[in-house]
């Protein structure tokens, strides 16, 4: 008998927050305190903005970084130790991990309205 109640249990319960539509999910990364990960996804959009720590050479940065976890770059910004690429959801949380990263967000579309 009770074998039948925890298998109608786990029936029922199964799907609960398995709908396959989270597009966005991005499991957390196994370190103690990761960089924040910010923004939300955008299919228009999909790759994320990367910002290195405040003191750190950024060209610099993304040969470490590229070479150490197999992405590539599709911008390097100077001005702001950030730069842009495409990148796999196992990616993002072992960036998220480096210390050199003050944070990852996912990329945006803006418009010249937008306030």
């Amino acid at each position: 008998m009770r074998s039948i109640w925890l298998t109608c249990a786990l029936l029922l319960l199964g799907p609960v927050g398995c709908d396959g539509d989270d597009e966005d999910a991005i499991a957390g990364p196994s370190c103690g305190a990761p960089a924040p990960l910010l923004g939300t996804y955008d299919a228009r959009a999909p790759g994320f903005i990367i910002a290195v720590q405040a003191g750190l050479d950024v060209t610099q940065e993304v040969g470490r970084l590229t070479q150490a976890y197999g992405f590539k770059t599709s911008r390097v910004f100077t001005s702001i130790s950030a730069f842009a690429a495409e990148l796999t959801d196992d990616q993002v949380a072992r960036l998220r991990c480096d210390s050199a990263i003050q944070y990852v967000q996912h990329d945006s579309v803006s418009s010249p309205n937008a306030r």
